[in-house]
């Protein structure tokens, strides 16, 4: 079992910024430049050491990551979120519903 850690709730969230198209800009671009790519090249090796299952499309692996996205951008949801469902989310979203641990392989 895991320690606890004594968070601090998140004060800000990605659209507390909404207001500033600079930084609008610059959150969407490091997404699209950093983010989209870094996830593209964990999906790919991942596929390529049977840790995901080679029959997924990148196309729905992106779409995946999107989702997430969207949600965690909504306004409100991670003042919302309590910390033990942003942990569920965090591993439904590396091993989704199955559970499988990492050294479990395809």
């Amino acid at each position: 079992m895991r320690p606890q850690r004594n968070r601090q709730p998140i004060e800000c969230e990605p659209h507390s910024s909404s207001g500033d198209p600079a930084i609008r800009n610059y959150l969407e671009q490091f997404y699209q430049n950093k983010t989209l790519p870094f996830f593209e090249k964990l999906i790919e090796q991942g596929k390529q050491e049977g840790y995901i299952d080679p029959s997924n499309s990148m196309e729905a692996a992106m779409v995946y990551i999107q989702l997430f996205k969207e949600a965690l951008a909504r306004p409100g949801f991670l003042r919302q979120a309590s910390e033990s469902m942003l942990q569920d989310l965090n591993r439904l979203f590396y091993f989704g519903f199955i559970g499988r641990s990492p050294g479990n392989r395809v």
